[in-house]
This record gives C-alpha cells, structure tokens and sequence, in this order.
C-alpha cells in the first residue's frame, strides 16, 4: 500500500543520489491525513447498496450504517459482518471486515478487506482492499466500490 518500509528505503536511496529528487522529495512529503473515530453522520444513517468490481466480475454490496455507530457489511455470498475500526481520514471512511474477494490472486492466502469510502455526489464510492492478514501485510489488491442509499 505504499506505507510499508520497503518504498521509504528505495525513496532514501534514490535521494542520497539524486540530490534534486531529495529536494522534491522532502517538498512534496506532508503530515499525514489524522485518524478520528468514527462517529455517525446524518448522512449516511441507512442502508447502502451497490458493488464490488473486481478485474473477473462484480459483487453486490450492502453497507448499514447504524445510529449507534455500528457498520454492517454484506459482500456477495459472505455472511453480514460488523466493521472494525472505522475512522474518518480526512473525509475518507475507511474500515476492515472480513471478507473474502473471490479471484484467485486475491485468495491465495487468509485476508481481510479494507474499505475506503468517500461521498460524493449523493453516493459513497472508493474501494475495497482485499489485504494479507499478516502484520505487516505484503500484498493487498484493489477492486472499485460504488453504492447508493437504499430506498427499500
């Protein structure tokens, strides 16, 4: 995902050699997005549907937002699940569950699955991460997300 340690490595080698990269580099570094709790927004009380694509087919996507602040989630087939650990990054939700993306890259080995979600124009969309369970997780592959408020 770009945060582990390997990228920081080769980014400090290319810029103890390339002095004009190490300039661009420690200009364009910021302060990351802080992480708040989750707490729940008027806006997104209810239930949301839509898909998962993924680079062989799409799965339905049912996410409940609940006035208490829980999350469900529903992928596919998948039983309907509580999301851990949301917070707002900025104004992106992310989340995990588990969950499993049915491709064969993807299911090579246990994972979970880390939603990120931005509203936008009226629906929430991003991405659903299917990620290696290890700490630290070495692979993670993406599929894009998009749902609707449901009027069921």
């Amino acid at each position: 995902s770009g945060e582990g340690a390997i990228p920081q490595i080769q980014q400090e080698i290319v810029a103890a050699l390339v002095p004009k990269y190490a300039k661009a580099l420690s200009a364009s570094k910021k302060e990351p997005e802080p992480k708040n709790e989750y707490k729940p927004i008027a806006e997104l009380i209810g239930t949301w549907t839509g898909t998962v694509r993924t680079w062989q087919s799409t799965l339905p996507l049912k996410i409940v937002f609940q006035p208490d602040g829980d999350i469900h989630v529903k992928l596919g087939d998948e039983f309907e699940v509580l999301m851990d650990r949301p917070v707002w990054r900025g104004k992106m939700l992310v989340g995990l569950f588990p969950a499993f993306i049915p491709t064969p890259d993807a299911n090579r080995q246990r994972t979970h699955i880390r939603l990120e979600l931005w509203q936008r124009n009226g629906k929430l969309e991003g991405e659903a991460n299917a990620e290696a369970s290890d700490e630290p997780a070495h692979y993670t592959l993406a599929s894009y997300v998009q749902a609707s408020r449901s009027t069921q």
